[in-house]
């Protein structure tokens, strides 16, 4: 938005105009001000942030249909494309938006996700961290309580929990992207039978030919996915998927149990806290052909808990930079799934 910090007036009226039908259908301000509580006559402005169309074409059409909408009920409303980057720093970790428009993050699909998203708590989870600013204690208390339970008590937590956040409506899911993708047929077979949002089902692939063929080709629409390697660089990351063909992670979730991958074996000795020891499988070794060791796993977890690996201002401590950091440039990576 063109204002960091929205009056509350403006929040009033555009929350009206986001929960009431009636004001998008009557297309009268003065009904839109009444139901409100806001008696100014001033215009009403509105920046709906969203990405691109060279970056996400749904979403810069949605964001125009939205501003549609909102013209209707008497609203300026305008459409500011900007970069993904900056748009995730404004809104995932300043919080300066009063509308933005963008697909929301894929690890969706997990109930789970819900945690790093609705907690007011701003929960030490992978995702987006409350950028809603929502605050239930409700919807807090489920999310807690469907990590401690599992099979139908969870579900039962679970359905609440939609109930809930449907009535309250933090974020809207507006529409779903129709996604187009073709597969030759004739090297691989069982595309509709795998999971191609996860790295396990690119492996799940079965070859179909008798040529020997046993390269998988891919062809996508974004280069940034192949022009950085890097899983820590956020502006090339889209998801976690090609990526997670090259880092192997300890284990992988599959089907809703977590089996050995890197690891051939863990057991816990300790659980308060929770401590376990961990058998990395024989005979691993990085793309050049130098053996991956327990050393290289650890060195992966440091860094994943502390990027700066103890420095000041995001750079790392002298002592602890340079010998690891080598080592795996380049190389068939290890890290958590």
């Amino acid at each position: 938005m063109s204002d960091a910090t929205p009056s509350s007036s403006r929040r009033t009226v555009l929350a009206a105009l986001g929960s009431a039908g009636t004001a998008f259908t009557g297309g009268c301000l003065r009904r839109v001000r009444t139901l409100a509580g806001w008696q100014s006559s001033q215009q009403v402005h509105l920046r709906i942030k969203t990405l691109p169309a060279d970056a996400d074409p749904y979403a810069l059409k949605v964001a125009r249909a939205v501003a549609g909408w909102f013209d209707a009920a008497g609203v300026d409303a305008g459409v500011v494309p900007m970069a993904e980057q900056e748009l995730l720093r404004q809104t995932l970790l300043r919080n300066e938006f009063d509308l933005f428009v963008m697909r929301l993050p894929p690890r969706l699909r997990d109930p789970d996700a819900l945690y790093a998203l609705l907690h007011s708590r701003y929960a030490d989870a992978p995702g987006w961290r409350n950028p809603f600013g929502y605050a239930d204690l409700d919807v807090d208390d489920l999310l807690d309580a469907q990590r401690r339970t599992d099979g139908a008590d969870r579900a039962d937590v679970l359905g609440e929990l939609q109930r809930t956040i449907a009535r309250t409506q933090p974020f809207t899911v507006l529409v779903v992207p129709d996604d187009v993708a073709a597969a030759r047929t004739d090297r691989f077979g069982n595309w509709r039978s795998v999971d191609l949002a996860s790295p396990l089902g690119y492996l799940s692939l079965a070859r179909a030919g008798d040529d020997g063929e046993t390269t998988l080709r891919l062809a996508v629409t974004d280069r940034r996915a192949t022009s950085n390697l890097n899983p820590l660089s956020v502006e090339f990351r889209r998801d976690g998927i090609l990526t997670g063909l090259l880092y192997d992670p300890l284990g992988y979730d599959v089907r809703g149990e977590v089996r050995p991958w890197l690891a051939e074996a863990w057991w816990f000795v300790r659980d308060d806290p929770p401590v376990a020891r961990v058998t990395i499988r024989e005979g691993v070794t990085w793309h050049d052909g130098e053996a991956l060791t327990p050393a290289d796993v650890a060195f992966t977890y440091d860094l994943l808990a502390d990027t700066a690996l103890g420095g000041d201002g995001g750079r790392p401590r002298r002592d602890a930079r340079p010998r690891r950091l080598r080592r795996t440039r380049g190389r068939r990576g290890v890290g958590p799934q």
